[in-house]
Parts: structure tokens; C-alpha cells; sequence
């Protein structure tokens, strides 16, 4: 079964309906590029510019009273202030309307353009200077965000799409190439024409008042969860199965445990999506799970 089809079949009826916003807000983050991790996360979070009003009211009311100038990130989260202050500014990330993804990819999978383990360059020279695993990236950030815009936009909608400064987005030039890229790609994602399409990063598209950090902050700190959440699960020998419900890894994280609790909560208006892409042993097929996460207990 591919991607479209578990998307499609299983969450189309709680997918989120972003129809009265003229404006589609999208910010993405990675997690799980150092050696030890197994998988790697591709986190996006795209929401409705309908909803960014209760956000922002919420948002400044936390900054306010707990955060005030620290900026949020699930790496900052050693910091103890930042940790009591984790529940606020989740509770405030509720108020939006939209739907945060994270895809989970087995590294075992090695390129998923290309027959060989990594990127060849052969018919695309003029990318070589990225390496093939910065560029690997780009094209899964590009590819996952216009499916997910596809079956979420509307015509006419603009996009504004924020993405954490990873190598594939260090500059200006390579910001304007994956633009490029992004337009090329989305053509074959997205049926009907949009608005105005602009991207940057997250501390380059600032204004200031940690708006655009805040929210991209929430992809952050999902991808990082989610992905020593699985890490962990290979790490002892508990990664889920089909139709299992398995204990959370005994090694993980208390900050970890709390970004997962929050992103099992159903009732939010913020729809929650992962789904792990796994490598089929001793065969080039790629196994795609949908994962469910429980309430985890954190003190």
C-alpha cells in the first residue's frame, strides 16, 4: 500500500478542513541526522491563517507570563524554565487549525530517488554540491510538503512556507533553488492553482516577536520527540508492530515523554499524523505504519 493510499484511506475523514483561510501557513523541521539514530523525522505543520488570531492571543499571553524572550525548541528544553513553561506553550499550539505530520524514515532505506543507497547526481550535476544527503533531505521536505498540500489546499490560497535553516536552506541562493525545486515538484502534487508561494527560515522570516520561531518551534519539538521516541523503541527491541499497543521505552526522555503525550490528544483542533516508513528486510520494498500514540504518565 504507498503513502497516498494509508493517508487517503485511513484519516481522510479527520483530515482538517482549511477552506476558509486565505493563507496556508507551513513550517517543517528535522530531527535524527546524527549517526547513532536509526530513523530520521520530517516534520510539518500546516495550518489555516483563520485560526492565527486565537494563536497569537494565546501565544503572547504565555510569552507573557512564563516565557517572555526564550525561544522554544525541543533541544533548549534541558533548561528548566523552558520545561515548566512546555505545557503553556502546547496548550496555546491547540488553537490552531490545521495538521501536524511527522514521517518517521528507516535510514536502512537509504534514497527514496534513486536505485543506489544515495542521491546520483548523474542526470542532475548541477545539485552535486549540496551532497547527496542534504539533498536527499530537500527532496523528501519538497515531495512530503506538496502531498500534504495537496490534499489540503484550496485554489487561489496563498503559501507560506517556513522551514528550519537545515543545509538545504543555509542561504539565500539555496533558498531561491528550493523554491525552484518546490515549484517544479508541487505541479505534480497539486491540481488547482495557488496563490502567492513564498519560503524562508524561520530566523531569516521574523519579525521580531518570535511569531514565525513560535511556530515553527512546534514542528521542532515534534520532530525531535518522535524521533527518539522510535529511536529508543529500536534502541530496546519495542518497535511497534501492526495492530500492537507497546510500553514506552523505559530510556526515554521526560521532555520527550510530555511532546508525546501532547500529540496523542484527539480533541485538539490541530489534527496529529505519523507514519513511519521502514525498510523491508532483504528486499528494496519500504513498509509504510501509521503510528498511534497513547497518553504517556510523565510526572
Amino acid at each position: 500500500m504507498s503513502l497516498v493510499d494509508v493517508v487517503v484511506r485511513t484519516l481522510a475523514a479527520s483530515m482538517p478542513n482549511l477552506v476558509s483561510s486565505h493563507t496556508l501557513l507551513c513550517a517543517s523541521d528535522y530531527s535524527g541526522q546524527h549517526k547513532k539514530a536509526a530513523f530520521e523525522a520530517y516534520s510539518f505543520l500546516i495550518v489555516g491563517s483563520a485560526s492565527w488570531a486565537a494563536w497569537e492571543r494565546s501565544r503572547l499571553a504565555m510569552r507573557q507570563h512564563h516565557l517572555n524572550r526564550r525561544q522554544m525548541s525541543f533541544k533548549g528544553l534541558n533548561d528548566k524554565a523552558k520545561r515548566r513553561m512546555l505545557p503553556y506553550f502546547l496548550d496555546a499550539a491547540d488553537e490552531l487549525d490545521g495538521l501536524l505530520a511527522v514521517i518517521l524514515v528507516d535510514k536502512q532505506i537509504g534514497s527514496l530517488f534513486s536505485h543506489s543507497r544515495h542521491f546520483d547526481f548523474t542526470d542532475k550535476p548541477e545539485y552535486a554540491a549540496y551532497g547527496s544527503q542534504a539533498f536527499e533531505r530537500l527532496l523528501r521536505a519538497v515531495h512530503l510538503l506538496s502531498f500534504f498540500l495537496g490534499g489540503l489546499s484550496q485554489p487561489g490560497q496563498n503559501v507560506f512556507w517556513f522551514t528550519d535553516a537545515d543545509d538545504f536552506a543555509a542561504n539565500d541562493v539555496r533558498i531561491r533553488t528550493l523554491t525552484d525545486i518546490f515549484a517544479n515538484v508541487s505541479s505534480h502534487y497539486i491540481s488547482h492553482p495557488l496563490g502567492h508561494f513564498h519560503c524562508g527560515t524561520s530566523s531569516r522570516c521574523d519579525n521580531g516577536k518570535l511569531q514565525i520561531e513560535d511556530l515553527c518551534a512546534i514542528s521542532d519539538l515534534a520532530a525531535g520527540a518522535a524521533a527518539e521516541l522510535f529511536n529508543r523503541h529500536l534502541e530496546e527491541g519495542t518497535v511497534p508492530k501492526s495492530r500492537f499497543i507497546v510500553p514506552t521505552p523505559s530510556s526515554l526522555s521526560g521532555k520527550s515523554a510530555f511532546v508525546c503525550s501532547w500529540l496523542a490528544r484527539q480533541s485538539s483542533r490541530l489534527s496529529r499524523l505519523i507514519l513511519a516508513l521502514e525498510a523491508e528486510a532483504g528486499s528494496t520494498s519500504i513498509r509504510i505504519k501509521r503510528i498511534t500514540l497513547h497518553s504517556l504518565a510523565v510526572d
